[in-house]
């Protein structure tokens, strides 16, 4: 059937309104496009092009050869200035749609497109690579268009090793190396080193840090300068993971607790203090839900929490605590919204800014200001 798309959805998808509605993958809005469709369900349809009658003037050749069969990227189709103004939009609708008038500011954007200091494979039958588009088969690669060019450059060298079947590879680099691990093999033991506004940082092959190094730097200093932060603030950094925010903050402010529930970036958090020479902060390795029982004195705090984002106790802890400011870093927009409802009820959501972590893709990171009502 020939249709014109509408608009895109959160997930980078075309949609063609109707009877039911049809989301199609790699068509912009505005285009005339002749589609199949793949699936039908009760309430909706999938659909894919087979050809384009009429392209809309944002659309780009993708760089990637694999595009459009790996599921990893959805947006490379859409020139990068038009999938940040896709992405601001898309925070300042789901915004004002579930909770109205908040200001949400512009998009920062990322320095390099080429930017991922992570990613993992699968291993599948002697094959490396990832899953192809809604299916558990495996595309091999030769190069990620997302990746670093220290781990391009060394992906031949390291695929020439045999892994263990059905094992996720994961590779990371830093200023000076790459490590490779698989879950209870590491291949290479080691740790590797990256910077982030004057701070370096080990990272474990398996602790978390964010994958785009460059755009870390601008959202840390962000959640600084939203914490207006003096000599007598106490910070609490809620899901610290290997303590960057915490250290980037801890020579503005009297003293930063972590707390974290990953037992191996607590002992990297630790080993961060030391090598940073940072005096004024403390980890405890603990899961988020029990932070009650520390009983901390602090006055601001900087949450981070994976996409679930906060349970039920840790929105009690923060509506009864008596915090001037509150940051939330999130990685996904749905999440964020119900938990900065629910703390409604005591913090002024302030305002929100959307920050490009991860180009080519749908996902967006934000950060929020509440401060005490």
């Amino acid at each position: 059937m020939i249709v014109k798309i509408d608009k895109l959805d959160s997930q980078g998808r075309g949609i063609v309104r109707g009877e039911k509605t049809i989301f199609v993958d790699n068509a912009l809005e505005g285009e005339i496009v002749n589609i199949e469709i793949t699936k039908n369900r009760s309430k909706y349809c999938l659909g894919k092009v087979i050809n384009y009658i009429e392209k809309s003037n944002q659309r780009v050749v993708p760089i990637c050869p694999y595009y459009d069969k790996c599921g990893g990227c959805q947006l490379m189709h859409l020139s990068y200035s038009n999938q940040l103004k896709y992405k601001e939009n898309k925070v300042k609708e789901i915004v004002n749609k579930q909770i109205g008038e908040i200001k949400v500011n512009s998009i920062i954007p990322s320095e390099e497109l080429f930017y991922r200091n992570k990613v993992t494979f699968h291993v599948q039958n002697n094959k490396v690579g990832f899953f192809q588009k809604q299916s558990q088969n495996i595309i091999e690669i030769e190069k990620c268009y997302l990746l670093k060019k220290e781990i391009n450059d060394n992906l031949k060298n390291i695929f020439q090793n045999k892994f263990q079947n059905d094992y996720p590879l994961v590779i990371r680099s830093g200023l000076d190396k790459i490590i490779y691990c698989q879950p209870d093999i590491d291949i290479n033991k080691d740790y590797i080193i990256d910077e982030i506004n004057g701070f370096k940082f080990l990272i474990s092959p398996t602790s978390f840090f964010q994958v785009n190094t460059n755009q870390a730097k601008k959202l840390y200093q962000l959640v600084k300068n939203y914490l207006s932060l003096n000599d007598n603030d106490k910070v609490l950094d809620l899901y610290c993971g290997t303590g960057t925010i915490g250290i980037t903050l801890s020579k503005n402010c009297q003293y930063v607790y972590g707390v974290e529930i990953n037992k191996q970036a607590i002992d990297d958090a630790n080993k961060n203090k030391q090598l940073n020479n940072v005096s004024n902060i403390s980890f405890s390795c603990l899961d988020a839900k029990n932070i009650d029982t520390l009983n901390l004195d602090v006055n601001k705090v900087v949450v981070d929490p994976p996409r679930a984002g906060l349970d039920k106790n840790t929105i009690n802890y923060l509506l009864n605590g008596n915090f001037d400011t509150i940051v939330y870093v999130s990685c996904d927009m749905m999440t964020l919204i119900r938990d900065i409802k629910l703390l409604q009820n005591k913090y002024i959501i302030k305002e929100i800014t959307p920050v490009d972590m991860f180009p080519q893709t749908y996902h967006i990171e934000c950060v929020c200001l509440l401060e005490k009502n």
